[in-house]
């Protein structure tokens, strides 16, 4: 079984690699399957395994709460602002990263 942190070749059976000790499985978190880390999908449900970059990056950026919802509403706010022709001091206030 491949290790998808050090690429190492691991014997059947294996829980962890012998390497670097990354975990070689993982469970679905939409249905609980245990599949290989490897994977992008989930063998049984098929729903993806890892989130998005999209969503590591709204994270990353936003803070651990943030959602995809948040961001919308977000962007619904800045254009809003421009149409209405609020300044742009304005607008850099309420969202300093424009």
């Amino acid at each position: 079984m491949l290790c998808v942190e050090c690429e190492h070749l691991n014997p059947p059976g294996k829980q962890v690699c012998d390497e670097c000790e990354a975990e070689l499985f993982m469970d679905c978190p939409a249905c609980g399957r245990r599949n290989e880390r490897i994977y992008t999908r989930c063998q049984a449900c098929r729903r993806p395994l890892h989130r998005s970059r999209w969503s590591r990056w709204l994270e990353r950026v936003m803070g651990k709460g943030f959602s995809l919802v948040s961001a919308v509403f977000v962007m619904d706010i800045l254009n809003f602002a421009r149409f209405a022709n609020v300044s742009q001091a304005v607008t850099e206030r309420v969202v300093p990263w424009c």
